[in-house]
């Protein structure tokens, strides 16, 4: 995602930018200036802040709590399998992207 664009976009729903913020941080902020709470912006983007915890591990072995991300890509507990981990992380990302979109078309 574009930072100038998420920057951009949450101008111009009045929202004050930080410069230090970064994508996810800015759909959250985006997601608030649409009226939703703190906790719940949070929510809907804890899949996508899993996600770059498992990037950041993999590119830091030795790093990364996999349970911990597994957690807020929405699952329970991390799947036995690399088929099963993958689907997680696909469904989770997928119903994120689904709930920031109907947030912003409201």
């Amino acid at each position: 995602m574009k930072i100038d664009s998420l920057r951009a976009a949450l101008t111009e729903l009045g929202g004050a930018v930080d410069n230090k913020l970064r994508q996810i941080k800015l759909l959250e902020r985006i997601l608030a200036a649409k009226k939703l709470d703190e906790a719940q912006a949070r929510l809907i983007t804890s899949p996508l802040v899993g996600l770059n915890e498992l990037r950041l591990g993999s590119a830091h072995i030795g790093t990364v709590k996999f349970e911990q991300a597994f957690h807020l890509i929405g699952s329970s507990q991390m799947p036995s399998k690399p088929r099963a981990r993958w689907g997680v992380c696909v469904e989770g990302v997928a119903q994120s992207f689904h709930s920031i979109a109907r947030t912003l078309r409201t």
